[in-house]
C-alpha cells in the first residue's frame, strides 16, 4: 500500500496488480513524503484497534511505528518512489495479442 502526503491531503493507494483503488483525505502539513506498507499486516492492526483509538503514525528510515493507546506496533516500510517504478514495470502486455492484461483470458 502506498501513502503519500501531498498538498494538504493523504493519498492512499493499493493494488493487486490486477486493480488499482486510491483514496484520499485532509490531513495538516506541508512535506511531500511517500512510504509503502504492507497493506494485510496495516489492516490486521487496524482492526484489532477500538472504534474510538486514536492512532499516531512516526515513520523513520524503513520501519512505521503505530501507537495507539498502550498499544505499539513496528512495520516494515520501502521508500514510496519505489513503489512507483515497481508499477511501472508491473504494466506489461499480453505476449500473443498485445493486451494489458498480465494474464489474458483471450489466450
Amino acid at each position: 500500500m502506498l501513502l503519500e502526503h501531498r498538498d494538504g491531503r493523504l493519498y492512499v493507494t493499493a493494488t493487486d496488480l490486477e486493480m488499482q483503488i486510491t483514496a484520499h483525505s485532509e490531513l495538516a502539513g506541508k512535506e511531500t513524503q511517500a512510504t509503502t506498507v504492507a497493506a494485510r499486516k496495516l489492516q490486521d492492526l487496524l482492526r484489532a484497534l477500538p472504534d474510538d483509538a486514536t492512532l499516531n503514525v512516526d515513520g523513520t528510515g524503513s520501519r512505521m511505528t503505530l501507537r495507539a493507546g498502550r498499544s505499539r506496533f513496528n512495520l516494515q516500510t520501502l521508500a514510496g518512489r519505489r513503489l512507483s517504478a515497481h508499477r511501472r514495470r508491473a504494466r506489461t502486455r499480453c505476449r500473443r495479442c498485445r493486451c494489458r492484461s498480465a494474464i489474458c483470458a483471450a489466450c
